[in-house]
């Protein structure tokens, strides 16, 4: 089989395989199973033998996330069931987690409805704008662009490091207070990658549907704050945890976020428009995924962290990492033409298919241990921070790209 024709071969697999994912496993198991009629939300975590935790806080993270999914899944997949549970899902959010008074969204409520923790973590609230911008660009609802602006706006005024650039992890409800210190991603440092990564997602996906000449002036900003102060080009990796004046904190790599990195800076290149930025972002993409190559395993899967010299910290396999891995490596051989990338990327899409994804309860284990089996750590299905997205999204984007490549007649879009 010539080179041509096995890439086509793997895209074909791909394809297939995120489909059957979407319409067979992960989207049933939520709006089957998650979904909570009787309050109009979703349940906010289950119990490990598969049955729903009736007195879970609903997280902020989960819910926007889920505002997304069914609105992203409505956008590629065109069925109208899932954009009726798009509406579903934004009517809960706005009603329950909009903080009226002050403005933004609070990072829990009960099952009632009513406010559990009603802190601002900056990493949720991107969260929310970009759960209200996809939702706006399939409904066309104004009202929700219009919050998503705001809550744009809201961020640069207050959580903006005017100093150094950046953003702060954490305000007190009425955002007069940071609370870093209390309540971050920052491991006692004052600024996180995973906050930045989520920030550059959510004003990539505003700036499609608001591209005002100053949310791409903030976009092209944070684009050159992730490249030039948060990734460490000389070893591929970011630097997870930094200070207000971008010194690292520690030298961990994080190759679930180094790899999602790689191809989110890749999209908001494209989205931004500029041709150096998307020459840049390419060259990136191919550095990280490159570098992230040891940390992955001879049955396809990707480990979750390791030192500079080359020891894992561990052994479980995260659900979300194999996830990013697939969208990531599949980015590097369209910026690349190295097919090394889409080999990977099939191979650990195999991994998911033969051992991650539970065919017959649904959705996907949160960890397997080194053999294969549902670990002990992090094992919910549903919880504040596991839900559809990452594998969701993983799936969303093989679909969307294998039909552009299929479009265009070339086996990799340059």
């Amino acid at each position: 089989m010539n080179t041509q024709n096995s890439n086509q071969s793997k895209l074909e697999s791909l394809n297939a395989f995120a489909l059957d994912e979407m319409y067979n496993n992960i989207l049933p198991y939520w709006m089957n199973r998650v979904k909570d009629e009787s309050t109009g939300g979703y349940h906010g975590a289950f119990h490990t033998d598969d049955s729903p935790d009736l007195s879970a806080e609903r997280v902020l993270i989960l819910n926007a996330r889920l505002l997304w999914t069914y609105s992203s899944a409505y956008r590629v997949l065109g069925d109208k069931a899932y954009l009726e549970e798009a509406w579903y899902a934004y009517r809960y959010f706005m009603k329950y987690f909009y903080d009226e008074k002050n403005g933004g969204f609070y990072y829990s409520v009960h099952p009632d409805g009513s406010p559990a923790q009603d802190f601002k973590l900056v990493y949720g609230q991107a969260f929310a704008i970009y759960g209200l911008s996809e939702f706006y660009r399939v409904s066309g609802h104004e009202p929700a662009l219009n919050d998503a602006v705001a809550l744009y706006e809201k961020l640069e005024q207050v959580a903006l490091d005017p100093v150094n650039g950046g953003y702060w992890e954490t305000f007190s409800a009425d955002w007069s207070e940071r609370a870093d210190a209390k309540r971050s991603l920052s491991h006692n440092a004052t600024k996180s990658m995973n906050t930045h990564l989520h920030m550059i997602e959510a004003y990539t996906s505003l700036l499609r549907v608001y591209p005002t000449p100053k949310m791409k002036e903030d976009a092209t900003r944070h684009f050159n704050i992730m490249t030039k102060k948060i990734l460490n080009r000389a070893s591929g990796h970011y630097y997870l945890y930094l200070q207000d004046n971008w010194e690292h904190t520690n030298l961990w790599e994080s190759y679930g976020h180094d790899i999602e990195g790689s191809w989110l800076m890749n999209e908001c290149a494209h989205v931004i428009g500029d041709k150096a930025l998307i020459a840049e972002s390419k060259k990136i993409a191919t550095e990280i995924a490159q570098a992230c190559m040891k940390s992955i395993m001879p049955d396809g899967s990707m480990l979750e962290e390791g030192t500079p010299e080359g020891t894992f910290m561990h052994r479980k396999r995260v659900w979300w990492i194999q996830a990013e891995n697939v969208v990531g490596m599949l980015n590097a051989w369209q910026a690349s033409g190295n097919a090394l990338f889409l080999k990977t990327s099939l191979n650990c899409a195999l991994y998911i298919r033969s051992y991650m994804s539970d065919r017959v309860n649904g959705e996907w284990f949160g960890t397997l241990d080194d053999n294969k089996q549902p670990g002990t750590v992090h094992p919910e299905k549903v919880s504040g921070w596991k839900c559809p997205y990452h594998n969701a999204r993983m799936a969303l984007e093989i679909v969307e790209r294998y039909h552009a490549l299929k479009e265009k007649g070339h086996p990799v879009a340059l």
